[in-house]
């Protein structure tokens, strides 16, 4: 017999978990779909150490007064991320700008990086592992989050990124 309320909570508690945990097991074999060509483009995209991505079209904001602007824009500059390693979470980028290192972040939804500029700005790209149709080339968004001179100026670009390496 338990000596406390205690190590009938744990005992119940261990219970709960393996239920939830073959629950869990189950779900994933149910939703599991057999693999094929999406499988094969993600560990592509996984497997990168290097990707240059051109964006092209894209929207700026800017609020010059009491309403919001926002305007179609080009982005007319390569951006390449190497030295890719998603366990250590880190890559670098060469872009118009220089050369930094990046937080690389990967997840099912595809490749992050996450860029601090200089001046504290924050640059998020996301490679997506599907290709544009047509293509090998990975669909990918980059959104700029810019505060130059007391004044916001967001944007986001368009494109695709191609393995190099």
């Amino acid at each position: 017999m338990p000596r406390c309320g205690h190590e009938i909570f744990q005992k119940g508690r261990k219970a709960k978990m393996r239920c939830l945990f073959i629950g869990l097991i189950f779900l994933s074999l149910f939703f599991a779909g057999p693999v094929g060509a999406e499988d094969e483009v993600f560990h592509r995209l996984l497997a990168a150490k290097c990707l240059k991505c051109n964006f092209q079209e894209g929207v700026s904001t800017s609020w010059p007064g009491k309403e919001i602007n926002v305007e179609s824009c080009q982005w007319k500059s390569e951006t390449v991320f190497d030295a890719m390693n998603i366990r250590q979470a880190r890559a670098r980028v060469i872009g118009n700008q220089g050369t930094s290192d990046v937080m690389l972040l990967g997840s099912p939804s595809g490749l992050t990086f996450l860029e601090s500029t200089c001046a504290g700005n924050m640059i998020f790209t996301t490679v997506f592992p599907f290709y544009k149709p047509g293509t090998d080339e990975f669909c990918a968004v980059m959104s700029r989050h810019m505060n130059l001179t007391n004044k916001a100026l967001p944007s986001q670009y368009y494109g695709t990124c191609k393995v190099l390496k």
